[in-house]
């Protein structure tokens, strides 16, 4: 009963409510992006997952609970903050966590991947505000998908809003065509 809820409803529709009350800790990972979770809720998910697998599982299955909650909108910002601070009970959590150099380096690139996507959004907004050119768009997506630096996204995004006209911004986006479709050319010889 509970996989079919899954399977026909979109998560942030279905109610957490029964996993719970079922015991269907399997499922307790997802909690925080289904529908409207209490911190009640997830406070009492964080001790049923302690407490059913052993330790190093348990850590397991809290990393992926941490992962879904902080990317879920579901959960309010102070009820997120509260489910952090509940997780500050579980001493061995806290510890592999610090401890963790996997862990500390996947945190670290999750958040500089989403500082290179906020900054390409950025970008696209301010050329479609400026300059409402689909074929320019296009173009902007194709330079910008490759680029990984933020320094030079960052540095993008000033030229697209000080550009005086659309053709510079096609200039200035095709360096990076250019030396993108250089690098694969490069990297296909080498083959």
């Amino acid at each position: 009963m509970l996989i079919l809820l899954l399977r026909r409803d979109r998560l942030w529709e279905v109610d957490s409510q029964p996993y719970v009350d079922r015991h269907a800790i399997e499922f307790y990972v997802l909690l925080p992006g289904m529908k409207e979770p209490s911190f009640a809720l997830l406070k009492r998910a964080i001790k049923e997952i302690w407490e059913y697998y052993d330790e190093r599982r348990a850590i397991d299955q809290l990393i992926q609970f941490v992962t879904m909650l902080d990317r879920t909108t579901t959960v309010s910002a102070s009820n997120k903050q509260k489910v952090r601070e509940a997780l500050k009970m579980y001493t061995p959590y806290q510890e592999f966590i610090s401890q963790n150099h996997d862990v500390q380096q996947y945190g670290q690139q999750q958040k500089m991947e989403g500082k290179i996507e906020g900054k390409v959004e950025s970008i696209l907004n301010i050329l479609d505000i400026r300059f409402s050119n689909d074929m320019l768009i296009d173009l902007a997506k194709q330079a910008l998908g490759s680029i990984h630096d933020i320094e030079v996204l960052g540095q993008l995004e000033r030229e697209a809003l000080q550009s005086p006209d659309e053709q510079d911004i096609h200039r200035r986006l095709g360096k990076y065509l250019t030396q993108n479709e250089t690098e694969s050319n490069m990297e296909g010889e080498e083959e």
